[in-house]
């Protein structure tokens, strides 16, 4: 359904809502509502999916096109601030807006808001025990996470052909237990990634490299050593939470099912307090003095 919603479809909607005056947010997917809806004043701003980031920017383009100047947008950052990217530009002039972190999810993740939501899934004496045996828990999220953000750059760098998301909508997840032991919490080898994610990638259509190939490459991003909150994509991050959580801490908390049970916590979590220490809110707020009438955030 989501592919039939053309860009063109979409900056009409806005461009016929001639009754509504205030500010149109162009977001990337129907998740991001559920976040930023509770940071923006409702009253001021509409919220509107565009299904992608390229759509987005399609979207924002007709309406410039067409001279509508009450739009913005919020979106991932995902890998356009690396070091060596030719595509990002410390100059951008369009209202388009990026998360602190690779998405929203590491930008939670990176906020106070990931302390409350360990406060209530698990005792604070099981944690620091957890902490003494396997280390700062947060860090070792982002040590487990990181290779697998490490692939999937080299995946959209190299065109490896590899998927890492449901062929559908209810489709197969790619099983983190193939590369990540539930328990020793430990990285379980290239070769183990590799393997778990090409065989998760078959029969998609794409022709896939030769494992030697996506090694090779693999390596030559790690080599890197990109910042780890630029790299790190947040639903990877929330299955390895899931895992550390379930199997590490042996959290017995109803709401704590899956991933996406620890996304809608994670996002249940996260306040405008935490909001307002973001430089995504810094650069929205620089926004609205430009635009005293279209006061989106408090």
């Amino acid at each position: 359904m989501q592919e039939h919603i053309t860009p063109s479809r979409i900056a009409n909607s806005i461009l016929l809502d001639r009754g509504f005056e205030g500010i149109n947010i162009l977001l990337e997917g129907e998740k991001d509502i559920k976040l930023y809806g509770k940071l923006v004043d409702r009253n001021i701003a509409k919220l509107k999916v565009t299904y992608g980031k390229k759509k987005m920017r399609e979207v924002y383009s007709i309406l410039q096109e067409q001279q509508y100047d009450r739009v913005i947008g919020i979106r991932d950052a995902d890998f356009i601030r690396l070091n060596g990217n030719e595509k990002f530009d410390s100059n951008y002039k369009l209202n388009l807006f990026l998360t602190d972190c690779h998405d929203s999810e590491g930008m939670i993740l990176n906020s106070s808001a990931f302390d409350d939501f360990m406060l209530e899934i698990v005792s604070r004496e099981k944690l620091e025990l957890f902490s003494e045996k396997y280390g700062d828990f947060k860090e070792l999220i982002y040590s487990l996470a990181y290779p697998l953000s490490c692939l999937r750059l080299a995946n959209k760098k190299y065109n490896l052909g590899l998927s890492f998301k449901p062929a559908s909508v209810n489709g197969n997840i790619l099983k983190f237990k193939g590369f990540i032991c539930d328990k020793t919490f430990t990285y379980l080898g290239h070769d183990k990634l590799i393997n778990s994610v090409v065989e998760y990638s078959k029969n998609r259509g794409a022709e896939i490299s030769q494992r030697s190939y996506i090694k090779e490459k693999l390596l030559e991003i790690i080599d890197c050593n990109h910042a780890k909150l630029e790299m790190l994509n947040g639903h990877d991050l929330a299955e390895i939470i899931y895992i550390l959580c379930k199997k590490g801490l042996r959290s017995n908390n109803d709401s704590l099912n899956d991933a996406s049970s620890v996304e809608i916590m994670l996002r249940l979590a996260y306040s405008k307090a935490n909001f307002v220490m973001t430089l995504l809110y810094e650069s929205l707020h620089e926004w609205q003095k430009e635009n005293p009438k279209l006061i989106i955030i408090n």
